[in-house]
């Protein structure tokens, strides 16, 4: 069963790769959720887009630009930067530390995926599926 939208609600803020980042998108998305009834995905919601603006100001250093979409397939997060790579699941063997943050994300998120822009640079993106 899928929450019943008549459209799309979308909203976006821009972000500076500072430390305080992934806490003002955290602070962002709980106040999108509660503006739009849809408390339900704050929790899962403020881990994802937390590890994927932390991946953005670790990785890429850039502006990013971080959006969210309500449908009736669920929560899409999106953050895109400016930086070179493309964002992958690091092996066990192979971390030293960190390296847990998209391991997190695949496994909360229905799906994600990286998407590469013309103009340069790319948008990660997760869904959150909708409640049955």
């Amino acid at each position: 069963m899928t929450e019943k939208r008549d459209r799309p609600t979308v909203a976006a803020i821009r972000l500076a790769p500072m430390s305080n980042a992934p806490g003002r998108a955290r602070a962002f998305l709980a106040q999108f959720v509660r503006s739009e009834g849809a408390e339900h995905y704050a929790e899962d919601g403020q881990l994802v887009i937390s590890e994927l603006v932390t991946n953005a100001v670790q990785h890429a250093g850039t502006e990013m630009s971080v959006d969210l979409e309500l449908t009736g397939a669920g929560l899409e997060v999106g953050v895109y930067d400016e930086g070179p790579g493309e964002p992958h699941i690091v092996p066990v063997a192979e971390r030293e530390t960190g390296g847990h943050g998209l391991v997190m994300v695949a496994r909360i998120a229905e799906e994600w995926g990286v998407q590469f822009t013309e103009r340069g640079g790319k948008r990660v993106w997760c869904l959150l599926a909708a409640c049955a």
